[in-house]
């Protein structure tokens, strides 16, 4: 029900910004005062519906809900990393000290 839910909110903020980025006709507008309003209205539109999907997503995650694993990975392959390298180093340094660590317990590789 509540996944329901989410998908309704998010589909209704998607109507209100293609409304308030003039997808939809001007002859549909009530008068030109709500064309002024639109333009203010659309930063906080946004701003809320981002809000409402964070809130969202770390609700499922708290709930280690696969949407939420798959939003993340979707995220992190389309935005750019700018520190890729330094990361990688990160991730190798750590990788030789687990097995360092291994190793001196006498653990087998």
């Amino acid at each position: 029900m509540k996944t329901k839910k989410m998908i309704s909110t998010l589909v209704g903020a998607l109507l209100l910004c293609a409304y308030l980025l003039g997808v939809v006709n001007e002859d549909l507008l009530i008068n030109s005062k709500v064309n002024g309003l639109r333009t203010l209205l659309l930063p906080w539109g946004i701003f809320l519906a981002f809000i409402l999907i964070a809130i969202n997503m770390v609700k499922w995650a708290k709930k280690r809900r696969s949407s939420a694993y798959v939003f993340g990975a979707m995220v992190q392959m389309l935005l750019p990393d700018p520190y890729v390298e330094r990361t990688i180093k990160l991730v190798q340094e750590d990788k030789k000290v687990v097995k360092k660590q291994k190793e001196s317990e006498g653990e087998p590789k």
